[in-house]
């Protein structure tokens, strides 16, 4: 005895359609217009919009009420006339119809070959014709750019054996719905006894809103005689949904991460209340599939806000690898979720930038940086006049660590404003490669902004030279900030059991030690001595900066701190540049 396949209830295999939509929160007739639609933008002709047209009428006379779906601009159901049953062996062996088997596909109706232009991806839209109808029946003609004219009808998952082509396909659709022949190349859905709801929201025009929503990206760049229509009234993209409180629109492309570029991004504040939708939604190929989930909407404008987003190929490619079958969303538990990950992150950050700038949430963020900025700076006199100069970030709070405070550190030196002089291991050439750079003086690059930091009464005392006043931090800040200015980078030293070196610095290729003294005693410098000592670090001369006069003693060159401007590379070298002029 032969196999035979098993029994199936069509009804049931495409109702599912119904679940999928009340699944991802929507009725009935907003799903029927995204997949109805979809299924026009996917056959179009070419990538541009000229001549295309998508049209749904409500179509009452003698045979029935039918919904019409009708595209023109199209190429029509084109390749072979191939019999039901060898399209069905052909599905069975687990075989995918070309693209351009456009006729085998709708007949096969779950078979998709993909396509560029559309947003179909998976041959379950046209399941959407069949559950409009009470009846599960739908009839389809199509007028191909060959001049071939088909029609044919899905009756409750039957299907004629072949399609009807020519004039016998005229009379069939005449005779079975009572409308004459398609005379523009495209295909037309002919959907037999619609339900209710939908017949109610096409007469009403509540399925319009449905449709602006979903593909107003796409109804902006029609023109001419291009249009989408609802009973022949032309759908245009509403005039106010760009028009908030506050608005922004991404400019250019921009790339958020290699391989993955944000092409448009739009974000509308509407203090009223007029806004149109409501929250932020990406695009693929111009049909709406979902909103992002945006994390911390301030209550002010948690109604009043919409945006959206477009991405680039790469990006939607990824995306559609998790969209659920009926385009409205994320699939859950689907591979690839890092893609939408990275919309949500983009989203998310753009909404908090527009929201800060606008005022209605506060940058927290910054406001850290700018007390972790103001904390550190108001800091600086106090570190510099104490023993240790080095800077202890236990002056600022007791757990804290470098790499919290690192980038306030870094924007203080790149604004100009501060000066971390860094710790090396040993004086020895290059300083840099054993600098730590969690370990520093930090000096103010302007001292007299230095002293305008402390009271008056202190400043008073500095100008009439108070000996008990301690000059030290700022006889230090000085020689940093010109040596600094003269191109030199100061570093110190501190080694156990051999002392402190105020500064080093690299000169002519050797590392020169610098003191600093403020006071009479200048000639007391054990700790220079002491390195100078070790014939490791081949130290041949260095410099005591002080309010004396200048003279030498040894290799030791004494020098008035008003001088420390004179300190300067004096190597020059010489720029060769070898210009080949042969051919000239």
């Amino acid at each position: 005895m032969a196999l035979t396949p098993i029994p199936q209830n069509y009804r049931n295999n495409v109702d599912w359609i119904l679940g999928a939509y009340t699944d991802a929160g929507v009725t009935f007739p907003n799903g029927f217009q995204k997949d109805a639609i979809q299924n026009a933008v996917g056959a179009r002709k070419t990538n541009k919009w000229k001549n295309w047209r998508c049209d749904i009428s409500l179509i009452e006379n003698a045979h029935g009420k039918y919904v019409v779906v009708e595209d023109s601009g199209t190429v029509g159901l084109t390749g072979a006339n191939t019999p039901a049953e060898q399209i069905n062996d052909l599905m069975a062996q687990g075989k995918t119809l070309p693209a351009e088997e456009r006729l085998s596909r709708f007949t096969s109706m779950f078979n998709s070959g993909g396509n560029t232009t559309g947003g179909g991806l998976f041959g379950a839209g046209k399941s959407v014709y069949s559950v409009a109808s009470q009846s599960y029946t739908y009839y389809y003609d199509s007028l191909r750019e060959d001049g071939l004219y088909v029609a044919n009808v899905n009756k409750s998952g039957q299907v004629n054996f072949i399609a009807y082509e020519g004039d016998e396909a005229k009379k069939y659709i005449l005779d079975n719905t009572g409308l004459s022949e398609k005379k523009t190349v495209g295909t037309r859905i002919i959907i037999e006894s619609p339900k209710e709801e939908l017949v109610d929201s096409i007469t009403s025009g509540d399925i319009i809103p449905f449709i602006q929503e979903s593909w107003w990206i796409i109804i902006q760049r029609l023109t001419g005689d291009a249009a989408i229509t609802v009973n022949g009234k032309k759908i245009e993209v509403p005039e106010d949904i760009r028009k908030g409180t506050h608005s922004f629109d991404l400019q250019n492309p921009e790339l958020y991460m290699p391989g993955y570029k944000v092409k448009h991004f739009g974000l509308y504040v509407f203090d009223d209340g007029k806004n149109r939708w409501n929250g932020i939604s990406y695009y693929r190929k111009g049909m709406k599939i979902g909103e992002i989930d945006i994390k911390e909407i301030p209550k002010k404008i948690e109604n009043n806000f919409w945006g959206y987003i477009e991405v680039d190929e790469q990006w939607e490619d990824d995306l559609s690898d998790i969209e659920d079958k009926v385009h409205f969303g994320v699939s859950k538990g689907k591979k690839n979720v890092a893609a939408y990950q990275h919309l949500k992150n983009y989203c998310n950050n753009k909404f908090k930038a527009n929201l800060i700038e606008w005022g209605y949430i506060r940058d927290k963020e910054s406001e850290d940086k700018k007390l972790k900025l103001i904390s550190i700076y108001d800091i600086i006199p106090a570190e510099l006049n104490k023993q240790n100069k080095k800077f202890v970030f236990t002056m600022l709070n007791k757990e804290l660590k470098f790499d919290r405070y690192e980038n306030s550190f870094l924007w203080l030196k790149d604004a100009g404003v501060a000066l971390p002089v860094y710790n090396v291991e040993a004086p020895v050439i290059p300083l840099k490669a054993s600098k730590s750079s969690n370990v520093f003086r930090l000096f103010s690059n302007d001292t007299g902004l230095l002293t305008s930091a402390y009271p008056a009464e202190t400043k008073l005392e500095l100008i009439n030279k108070n000996s008990e006043v301690n000059n030290g931090a700022h006889f230090e800040n000085a020689v940093a900030q010109q040596l600094t200015a003269n191109g030199l980078e100061p570093y110190f030293c501190k080694k156990k059991n051999i002392g402190e070196l105020d500064v080093l610095v690299e000169m002519d290729g050797k590392v020169v030690p610098i003191e600093v003294k403020s006071g009479k005693a200048y000639k007391a410098h054990k700790s220079l001595d002491n390195f100078m000592k070790i014939s490791d670090y081949h130290i041949e001369k260095a410099y005591v900066l002080s309010v004396a006069n200048m003279e030498q003693e040894g290799s030791v060159v004494y020098l008035p701190i008003y001088m420390c401007y004179l300190l300067k590379e004096r190597k020059i070298g010489k720029l060769i540049v070898d210009l080949d002029m042969e051919g000239l």
